[in-house]
């Protein structure tokens, strides 16, 4: 049987490392986002940690991201229609951009 402990606490430092991954970044955009014109106001907030979800405020307007979702959208299919897909993922950046304008639009 393997290390029950340390399968529990991997799940933890695992969680830890993909919120600052997807954390640092969003953190970076919204503060480039605040030099926009007709933007007053560009916030988040880590709501939940499992699963890990996030509230997006810009002016007002509220919005939610899922880790879930930035997962699904990270990852790269090796052909059309293909349910298997490939080690690389797109760049956590990116798909926030993607994210924040489906949400914001």
């Amino acid at each position: 049987m393997t290390d029950w402990k340390k399968d529990i606490s991997s799940v933890f430092i695992n969680n830890e490392a993909r919120r600052v991954e997807i954390n640092n970044p969003l953190n970076d955009l919204l503060n480039e986002l605040k030099s926009e014109e007709g933007i007053h106001q560009a916030s988040f907030e880590l709501v939940n940690e499992f699963p890990l979800i996030w509230n997006v405020q810009i002016n007002g307007k509220e919005a939610q991201i899922v880790e879930a979702d930035v997962a699904l959208a990270q990852r790269l299919y090796d052909e059309p229609y293909d349910k298997t897909f490939s080690d690389p993922k797109r760049d956590v950046t990116e798909v926030l951009k993607e994210i924040l304008v489906m949400k914001f639009k």
